[in-house]
């Protein structure tokens, strides 16, 4: 089976919505809706990770989204906002005797409702081929974008050795290979090697003070297969953060479907 963990502890504040972000509506559906309808192909268990204070709206989503599928949901709570690295290994201990079972996990930032049916067909092609060559690895869609809020900085053997991210105030390329807030990798990798790496690495974030968990990418690929592939289009780096970041993708959308 396949999961996919969804941290989405975050409000809408910027979004200047009265709601937790994952239930920001978007052409009439909100944004959780548009990551189950993406993914529910390949995923076989949805872990949301919220605050405690939406639960009960993010409780009716899920059933009301999921209620004639034999698809399961699983809610955790993120009480402070500590971060990603913490939200995204926090139901760990609640899989844990489910991992015999779990394949590969995935990951979407809740406000990722850019990405093409092209590019989650081709992650869940690309699991199929690492499987087969080893029991740990882990796989991206990237980009090369102009001004990135993040770039993968890789080094002269091509393996990713440090995560940059604009947010951290970190010195940021003209042109850098973007992330999409799309992630995956074996049940091992997670169970072992994020695991290893949250207990090992306690550093914050330069300017959040948050625990990352992007760095945990160039931290595996040192001794792992981290496989990167590019996307269908550009719009997929798009995260939902602002109402213009809202409008940006409507309008991509539209013209994706003028073509």
């Amino acid at each position: 089976m396949n999961i996919m963990i969804i941290p989405a502890a975050g409000r809408g504040t910027r979004l200047s919505f009265d709601g937790p972000k994952l239930l920001y509506p978007l052409a009439g559906k909100t944004l959780l809706a548009y990551l189950i309808e993406r993914y529910q192909a390949y995923i076989d268990l949805f872990v949301i990770v919220i605050n405690p204070d939406a639960e009960k709206a993010v409780q009716h989503e899920l059933e009301v989204l999921l209620r004639d599928s034999s698809i399961e949901f699983l809610i955790n709570f993120q009480r402070e906002a500590t971060g990603m690295l913490d939200a995204i290994t926090m139901p760990m201990a609640a899989l844990q005797e489910r991992q015999d079972e779990i394949d590969n996990v995935w990951i979407s930032w809740c406000d990722q409702a850019s990405i093409t049916a092209a590019t989650a067909k081709n992650l869940d092609i690309e699991l199929t081929s690492l499987a087969k060559q080893s029991k740990r690895y882990m796989a991206l869609p990237t980009a090369k974008v102009a001004n990135p809020y993040i770039h993968l900085q890789r080094d002269e053997q091509g393996k990713i050795s440090k995560i940059l991210q604009r947010r951290e105030n970190d010195d940021m390329p003209a042109i850098g290979e973007n992330d999409c807030g799309l992630f995956a990798m074996s049940s091992q990798t997670y169970f072992h090697e994020l695991n290893a790496f949250a207990n090992i690495d306690q550093t914050m974030g330069s300017e959040t003070q948050e625990r990352n968990f992007l760095p945990f990418i160039a931290w595996l690929n040192q001794t792992k297969k981290v496989s990167t592939f590019p996307v269908s289009d550009l719009i997929e780096t798009l995260g939902i953060n602002t109402v213009d970041d809202a409008e940006k993708l409507l309008v991509a959308w539209q013209t994706m479907k003028g073509e």
